[in-house]
């Protein structure tokens, strides 16, 4: 409702006052209308009935001399010429009228004649009504013109008024829901921050234990361990070796065996180079085992090893993966995750006040340009992703009904936008902090750029503001604000200098 004209609002209030009175009025009209047709019908009907009561009365009156023909007898004198004699009487017609039928003719339309002095009486009274009313609605020069006039200005004001409720309501609702997300966010942010710190001492942890395991381990520092880690696969080979080399073992004692049966009762001519092979043999089958008891002491202890390293490193995993959650967060909040808007944590928080001064800032603007313009917060969606944003202004033309950057405001425009951001901040603060009330207030400049009506009315706002208590200073070099403010401190530059005086 805030984007509505001041004038379209007072002719709208204007002619919801009327609306009943409009009412009353086509109603009366609407009875007017109907009394005019009854008023007609009862009067052809009277018509009607006045000329067959009339033509009846003929007929019977012009039958009355054949009804004394009747009672005329020969020497007996006529009561209408006297004579005696009678030799050509009058005749009744046939199909002649009684007087039975005549006297209820006549009450016929007398009827009618009562019904139409009741119609005319009730019109006239109708009339007077609808023609007083219509007088005080529409004034003497009222006409059929005025009245479509007003019922197409009223249908096309109601129309706008709708539309402007249906958007107040959906931005009261964008609003709720906005504030609804806003404290939800707050919420989980907290949560995630907690969470964030929670992770990050597990991490610590998780790395102190992982440290001390590698000292355990017998590594001199990470490094080591993770050359030990390429060793690995090396190992395992080495592990099947042995497993081959011990099952390989197998084989040969079996081989032996068997041989050993074959050669039970036989003797064996052993030569000198034979016992050499043997003690050989023998030397190396020590060796071998000697090798097999420390492969097999390695590989315990790598399997120790082994197993520790995936506990690590299974656990090092998962708080990787917490902790990318977590980075995620922390540079959503500081604002520089890629491929988004660069908006932190604090000026989303600061974008709330913002608004609750943009919104105070409005009710000063509205005095000052006649509801031509607001200002609004640049809506997230509309933000740049290069660079921190967020508390970027945008202008809501309401002659235009389209969005532009405040940027595109005029010098003047820019002034008395400054000047309500200003005032806004004032009023929110002195909302939000009790003990403090703004009481004095410089302004410097601007003025200039203003046409006389802006100019005026900005003064409006500063005297309104100022009241009795307040102060507001305002430095300037137009000379139409002399006859605007009446204490002035003026400064005039000499050859010896400048000189300040008071004028009151």
């Amino acid at each position: 409702m805030d984007r509505i004209e001041p004038k379209l609002r007072e002719q709208i209030v204007r002619l919801r006052e009327i609306l009943p009175r409009y009412a009353k009025v086509r109603k009366l009209k609407a009875e007017y209308e109907k009394q005019t047709v009854q008023m007609t019908r009862c009067i052809d009907q009277c018509k009607a009935a006045s000329e067959d009561y009339e033509e009846k009365y003929r007929i019977f009156f012009g039958e009355q001399a054949g009804i004394l023909a009747q009672e005329l007898k020969e020497g007996s004198p006529c009561p209408v010429c006297g004579s005696v004699h009678h030799p050509h009487k009058a005749k009744i017609s046939e199909g002649g009228v009684d007087e039975k039928t005549v006297e209820e003719a006549k009450k016929i339309r007398d009827e009618a004649e009562r019904k139409r002095a009741a119609a005319q009486e009730k019109y006239q009274e109708v009339r007077a009504q609808f023609e007083t009313e219509e007088k005080a609605l529409f004034g003497e020069r009222y006409s059929r013109e005025d009245e479509k006039q007003a019922e197409d200005r009223l249908a096309e004001y109601e129309s706008l008024l709708a539309q402007k409720r249906s958007n107040l309501k959906k931005l009261q609702d964008a609003y709720r829901k906005t504030a609804e997300e806003n404290q939800r966010q707050a919420g989980r942010a907290e949560n995630l921050v907690l969470q964030k710190t929670e992770l990050e001492e597990r991490f610590e942890q998780e790395q102190e234990m992982f440290r001390r395991e590698i000292r355990k381990q017998r590594f001199a520092d990470q490094e080591e361990y993770r050359e030990a880690k390429k060793w690995i696969e090396g190992w395992r080979q080495m592990n099947d070796q042995v497993k081959t080399y011990e099952s390989l073992v197998v084989q040969k004692k079996s081989s032996v065996e068997t041989l050993k049966g074959q050669l039970n009762g036989k003797r064996r001519q052993e030569t000198e180079s034979d016992v050499r092979k043997k003690n050989e043999t023998d030397m190396l089958l020590k060796e071998k085992n000697v090798r097999k008891l420390e492969i097999h002491g390695k590989n315990i202890t790598h399997q120790s090893a082994c197993d520790s390293l995936k506990k690590y490193f299974a656990a090092e995993e998962e708080l990787r993966e917490k902790y990318e959650v977590v980075g995620n967060l922390s540079r959503t909040a500081n604002g520089s995750l890629t491929g988004s808007v660069k908006l932190d944590f604090e000026t989303y928080v600061q974008r709330k006040y913002f608004r609750q001064i943009i919104q105070a800032a409005n009710r000063r603007l509205a005095k000052m340009t006649s509801g031509g313009f607001i200002l609004q917060c640049r809506e997230l969606k509309d933000l740049s992703s290069q660079g921190q944003a967020g508390l970027d202004l945008d202008v809501y033309d309401l002659v235009t009904d389209s969005v532009r950057d405040v940027k595109s405001l005029s010098g003047g425009e820019s002034f008395m936008a400054a000047l309500s951001m200003a005032l806004g901040l004032a009023d929110i603060i002195q909302n939000t902090a009790g003990a403090v009330s703004l009481e004095t207030m410089f302004v410097d400049e601007g003025f200039g750029s203003l046409d006389d009506q802006s100019r005026e009315r900005a003064i409006r706002i500063l005297k309104e503001l100022a009241g009795e208590k307040g102060l507001v200073g305002i430095i300037s070099h137009v000379n139409e604000l002399k006859e605007q403010i009446d204490w002035k401190l003026t400064v005039t530059k000499s050859g010896h200098g400048s000189h300040a005086r008071w004028i009151i």
